[in-house]
């Protein structure tokens, strides 16, 4: 029974390591095909409340002429400011509910408690995402990355006018996310492509509309039975994960692994006693060329995420925002 209790699993072996940076949820399509990892040059794992995302106005003019005449004009590139949020979020499980878990389980302990946090914390992630989708497109996006058709299901028009949201860069949205009861709207009236029996064995070709992989997610959730669709590249969002600081008196069981901070806990006192895994993660979900405004403080919840004050469009060039929000019944 020794492999049934948490201070019998190897946390820090490679194992529960690859496990746990392997695990993303079925059903996380935002995470999956959208939001992607942010390289250290892109978003360094800095100490503090925020980080400053890289954003640089696009070079324009004409080039000079060389001639004997011709004293070349020295033209500095332009940054401007861009600023993401850290958000620091903790989850703890009873000892005996995960063991009643992973009882009898086809995986040793390692392998089924890795997974079950892997899936949990990308799952978080994912949520932040969204919430971070809904603040932005309710506000900064609102009037140049929304095709609002709340009155009508989806169509094939409309999916175009909303790819259209992006000018020549609509080339770039490759793919789009939608609530089932969407994607079921647009397979019965044959807007998606599909293909079936040996014709996908053949082609390998997904389902497809308008040049987008289609996938579905019932985390785009409607509000007033109006779903929002996402339409977007890999990198239309990015997230990060840093390490947490270590304290002068941490717990001997207390480690991380990656960047996920977990640790074992041991209450003698109550209820007879009671042991407890805690993970803790330190993390950012940011939109490029929107940035977090502060006006929910350090650290915000996931309700401040979502509210339209909280954030601002400081892209200049609108097609530069690879992300549009189509919305229908």
């Amino acid at each position: 029974m020794t492999q049934l209790q948490l201070s019998g699993v190897s946390y820090q072996s490679e194992s529960f390591g690859r496990v746990l940076a392997g695990v993303f949820s079925h059903k996380l399509n935002l995470l999956n095909n959208i939001i992607t990892l942010a390289p250290d040059e892109i978003i360094a794992p800095v100490e503090g409340s925020y980080a400053s995302v890289p954003q640089w106005n696009a070079l324009s003019g004409d080039a000079d002429v060389i001639n004997t005449s011709l004293t070349t004009t020295i033209n500095a590139p332009s940054q401007f400011k861009h600023r993401a949020v850290w958000v620091e979020r903790e989850k703890a499980w009873g000892a005996e509910e995960i063991i009643m878990t992973i009882a009898g389980s086809q995986y040793d302990a390692t392998t089924a408690i890795a997974n079950m946090i892997g899936e949990y914390w990308a799952n978080q992630i994912h949520n932040t995402g969204i919430s971070v989708i809904t603040g932005a497109f309710a506000g900064a996006l609102a009037s140049t990355h929304v095709l609002d058709d709340s009155s009508a299901t989806i169509t094939k028009e409309k999916v175009a006018a909303a790819k259209l949201k992006l000018g020549d860069n609509s080339e770039k949205l490759k793919s789009i996310v939608m609530n089932s009861k969407v994607y079921t709207d647009a397979l019965v009236t044959n807007m998606i492509a599909t293909n079936l029996g040996d014709a996908l064995l053949q082609t390998g070709t997904l389902e497809k509309l308008l040049g987008m992989n289609v996938f579905q997610s019932d985390k785009l959730a409607p509000t007033a039975s109006v779903y929002p669709t996402i339409l977007g590249m890999p990198g239309g969002m990015l997230y990060k994960t840093r390490p947490r600081k270590n304290h002068a008196l941490s717990n001997a069981n207390k480690f991380n692994v990656g960047n996920l901070e977990v640790e074992l806990y041991r209450n003698s006192i109550t209820n007879g006693g009671y042991d407890a895994l805690i993970t803790r993660l330190s993390y950012t979900v940011v939109i490029p060329g929107v940035q977090y405004d502060d006006t929910g403080g350090a650290n915000p919840t996931e309700t401040v995420l979502a509210t339209s004050t909280s954030w601002t469009k400081v892209q200049t060039d609108d097609k530069l925002i690879p992300l549009v929000m189509y919305k229908s019944l």
